[in-house]
């Protein structure tokens, strides 16, 4: 993106200075007088480029800047090449150009600015400012070397020509960052030292063009809760499989290990752990084969009664489940040489995940109280008592 940027800034300057270098060539061709050339080079040009300056550079505030630079690339490299077919002076005024390129900097600048962090800023809007002494250097030269070979036409038109194609290029290549967005800290998880995890992101005034907003304005949690519902299973199923391997790990370790004159498969303590962990592994596998099932059967949206039990018991059993096994493995579980110390930290993690686990205990409690304190959910009212006839409420029977 920034070499793109870079390119787009060194073609701004050739076409804006080509024309320094052809003035005399052009000064014979169209017998044009000095003061002529003076207003050509200096003053219908600057006086355009400096009036749009700012009120482009507000338009490039509102809008995609990556498109207006795009646009603003094409016109003025479509300007210069039309240059080469002047006839006259009023044709080489270059007012189409001033326009093209007072839009050029700002939301180049603008660009650098939401890609790059803070201390990456300057290193990068020094690169993209090489475009002026690439453009001393090359340009200026490539294009008095054309006027010797070919003549001041082809000169416009062979430098600004290759703006076009480079302009599509932009449109098509240049990312659009929406102003206010930003990330300010990218997280590394409790067990790793790489720096991986998940980024904070900052949001401020964020505008959202209306044919991207999905489902409708504000509603974005409920899009959210909508995919969660299979991300959770998915979570269940690789706790699941943390926890079962840990498992193995475990038993493993109880029958080459030895304490007391003993291996710790003989301890009944650890047996009792082990049976333990096996059996909240079968109850979760369970729970979670079933709230899949009834996702396939009814959907996601219907199955998230089973959803939030699955997400409130899963990972405490893997969080659990991975807790034994460290304690059975001693000390050395919490190096690189067992994975353990990871996956506990992940099924922790877990319970945190999409929320805490609390609110979704309070929402299904909520849920389940509703569901059952309703008499004629239960049963008739003749076996609640205090809810049958009056007559009926302290001795069970009529009196006649």
């Amino acid at each position: 993106m920034l070499g793109i940027l870079l390119v787009v800034y060194t073609f701004n300057f050739i076409d804006r200075q080509i024309l320094s270098i052809l003035l005399e060539s052009i000064k014979h061709d169209l017998t044009l007088t000095e003061q002529a050339l003076g207003f050509l080079a200096g003053f219908a040009f600057a006086a355009v480029n400096a009036t749009l300056g700012i009120p482009l550079a507000l338009w490039a505030d509102r809008g995609n800047r990556r498109n207006l630079t795009a646009v603003s690339l094409a016109l003025w490299s479509a300007m210069t090449a039309a240059c080469g077919l002047a006839q006259n002076f009023v044709h080489l005024a270059r007012i189409g150009v001033g326009i093209g390129e007072a839009d050029c900097s700002p939301p180049s600048h603008s660009i650098i600015a939401d890609c790059y962090p803070a201390h990456q800023r300057a290193t990068a809007i020094g690169i993209y400012a090489l475009g002026i002494p690439l453009d001393v250097m090359f340009g200026l030269f490539v294009g008095g070397r054309i006027n010797e070979l070919f003549g001041w036409r082809q000169a416009f038109l062979l430098v600004g020509l290759p703006g076009l194609a480079l302009a599509r290029l932009v449109r098509f290549t240049v990312p659009f960052p929406r102003p206010g967005f930003s990330i300010t800290v990218t997280t590394t998880e409790a067990h790793s030292s790489e720096s991986s995890g998940h980024a904070e992101g900052h949001f401020d005034n964020v505008r959202v063009l209306v044919e991207n907003i999905l489902l409708g304005e504000g509603r974005g949690f409920e899009i959210a809760q909508g995919r969660l519902g299979p991300g959770r299973i998915h979570h269940c199923m690789r706790l699941r499989g943390a926890a079962q391997r840990a498992l193995e790990c475990a038993c493993r370790r109880a029958v080459s290990r030895s304490t007391c004159g003993r291996t710790l498969a003989e301890h009944q303590s650890i047996c009792e752990d082990i049976a333990r962990c096996y059996c909240a592994i079968e109850q979760a596998c369970l729970l979670t084969l079933g709230t899949a099932r009834k996702m396939d059967e009814v959907g996601a949206k219907d199955a998230r009664d089973m959803i939030a039990a699955a997400k409130i018991t899963v990972p405490l059993m893997g969080q659990t489940v991975i807790d034994r096994c460290l304690q059975i493995h001693g000390a050395g579980s919490f190096t690189a040489g067992y994975f353990m110390a990871e996956a506990f930290s992940y099924a922790r993690w877990c319970r945190q995940a999409d929320g805490p686990d609390q609110g979704h205990m309070m929402a299904r409690g909520k849920q389940i109280i509703q569901h059952y304190a309703s008499p004629v959910k239960i049963c008739s009212s003749r076996h609640l008592p205090g809810l049958g006839r009056p007559e009926q409420r302290f001795h069970g029977v009529g009196r006649g």
